[in-house]
């Protein structure tokens, strides 16, 4: 009897700290939301944020902007976004680049893993398996043959 009384006070405060915090943000959002694609002009990124800002804004009542900032790999807008306010009105739309590539790159002026965060997938991409450049395998049966013939 216990047990079930402790879970309903729980699920009572959890329910009205949701509540809380809901209304704490009920004004976002009160001004327009820009998606920064740190890519070029005509790409699947800029056609998908396009879509996507078109349809938004009947949910939100707000509108979105698209603005691209090229450069350095996607550093130049990524960066944008990492300069950027922490209040959701500037927003990153990229690729798993940020996860993937940009852990080996030294020196940038953001830290992949702490200076942003992902909230949303919005459309699934075929993914690459890559070597080095100088690996002994260049097709992906021939690495599929030699981890079979050394397992482990």
């Amino acid at each position: 009897m216990l047990l079930k009384t402790l879970k309903r006070t729980v699920g009572a405060a959890l329910v009205a700290a949701l509540g809380l915090g809901t209304a704490a943000y009920a004004e976002y959002p009160e001004k327009p939301i820009t998606l920064v694609i740190p890519l070029g002009a005509g790409g699947s990124h800029d056609l998908n944020a396009r879509v996507i800002t078109s349809i938004i804004p009947q949910y939100l009542e707000q509108a979105m902007i698209v603005r691209l900032s090229p450069g350095a790999g996607g550093q130049k807008g990524t960066q944008e976004v990492a300069n950027a306010a922490p209040d959701g009105y500037t927003l990153l739309f990229s690729h798993n680049y940020i996860d993937m590539l940009q852990q080996h790159v030294e020196n940038l002026p953001y830290n992949p893993n702490e200076d942003f965060v992902p909230v949303a997938r919005v459309n699934y991409a075929p993914i690459a398996v890559v070597v080095r450049g100088d690996s002994e395998f260049n097709t992906f049966q021939e690495l599929v043959d030699a981890a079979s013939a050394n397992p482990g």
